[in-house]
């Protein structure tokens, strides 16, 4: 505190934590506890990016989303994704995400993603696309995964630099069904003796 002809200036710290990955900033001149922002995100380094597909629990017969995310530490002008899900679920539909401006291009056949800007573009840590998947009536309980084929994965700014990427899988889990019968429960892996 700053005393000066009779007034006083308090000054506001500002603090910074880093917890696994995400970053609280407090911001400057809050007075009271009421009065406090916070803004959370991913940390990721400069010229890094990360793709992550979710696990998601489905029912046989069910459609499932499955939201692609991104999280970036740099800005990017050109994405080369290639995924490959599991033979047993069919593909369904795919819509582009909010994480970049402009029309991303999709092939469904070869599940393969191309986005390119003429300038840089950081994403906040958004939905990059979203692919539906079907899960067939008679499906098996079981994991059925939705992996990149990192082979075929590229991120690149606008110098043309190649983007260290990290690219976490994901999957459909397809949960048990259960039937009630003579007031006894089974659920598909229980056994009649």
């Amino acid at each position: 505190s700053t005393s000066v002809e009779g007034s006083e200036t308090t000054a506001a710290p500002t603090s910074s934590t880093s917890v696994e990955g995400s970053e609280t900033t407090v911001a400057p001149g809050s007075t009271s506890d009421t009065d406090v922002t916070q803004t959370t995100q991913t940390t990721m380094a400069e010229n890094t990016v990360k793709y992550e597909i979710p696990t998601v629990a489905a029912q046989p017969g069910e459609t499932v989303e499955i939201p692609v995310k991104v999280y970036a530490g740099s800005p990017v002008n050109s994405i080369s994704l290639n995924m490959t899900a599991d033979e047993t679920l069919t593909y369904d539909s795919f819509a582009a995400g909010a994480a970049y401006t402009g029309e991303p291009v999709w092939n469904a056949a070869s599940m393969a993603y191309s986005w390119t800007s003429e300038t840089d573009q950081t994403a906040a840590d958004a939905v990059l696309f979203t692919v539906k998947f079907t899960v067939p009536d008679d499906a098996a309980v079981g994991v059925y995964p939705i992996t990149f084929n990192t082979a075929n994965c590229e991120t690149v700014n606008a110098n043309g630099d190649i983007l260290t990427a990290e690219y976490v899988d994901g999957a459909v889990v397809v949960e048990g069904t259960t039937a009630t019968i003579d007031g006894y429960t089974f659920d598909e892996e229980a056994a009649l003796i």
